[in-house]
């Protein structure tokens, strides 16, 4: 099976960018409004920790955006696969993986992949930081997985990108 490299898809993020930059700019126009009115100190201290929050997810959107303009995000070869997008990058081969699988997950119905570990634990613990451990830990705890992958901005579906996996683990 030959390499298929799987690039950011612009047409998805750029889109979100877009969003959070209107959002950013109708919070900040709503904060300067509304200083006429008499509101507690606490609405407007939430108010500018929102925008903050959306100015962050702006500057990640970006970031992603500029990190994988000349490599590729999610990469598929004869030994296992590269997720780019998480940092450091999320690397396995294809002996370390038991099963592949999707779900739908959430209301919005967004497809995950299912990736079934022989050595979950392991995989676990050799995560760099507490939140990336309890994260995958929560996973582990409702999915029967510490890693899903969701092809979210990536420029591919779900089902191409399991195809593409089970073709190499089945």
């Amino acid at each position: 099976m030959p390499r298929t490299e799987v690039f950011l898809s612009t047409k998805k993020v750029i889109p979100s960018i877009i969003t959070l930059i209107v959002v950013a700019i109708l919070l900040a126009w709503f904060g300067i409004l509304l200083r006429r009115y008499p509101f507690p100190a606490g609405v407007y201290v939430l108010g500018g920790l929102f925008l903050v929050l959306i100015c962050f997810g702006i500057v990640q959107f970006i970031r992603l955006l500029w990190d994988s303009k000349d490599k590729a995000s999610f990469v598929v070869d004869e030994t296992g696969f590269l997720d780019n997008r998480s940092k450091p990058p999320c690397q396995l081969t294809w002996a370390e993986i038991r099963d592949i699988s999707t779900i739908y997950i959430n209301r919005s119905q967004t497809k995950v992949i299912i990736i079934k570990l022989n050595d979950p634990e392991r995989f676990i613990n050799k995560q760099q930081t507490h939140r990336k451990r309890k994260w995958m830990t929560t996973n582990y705890k409702k999915y029967g997985s510490p890693l899903l992958i969701s092809p979210g901005f990536l420029d591919i579906t779900a089902d191409k990108l399991y195809s593409l996996m089970q073709a190499h683990v089945g």
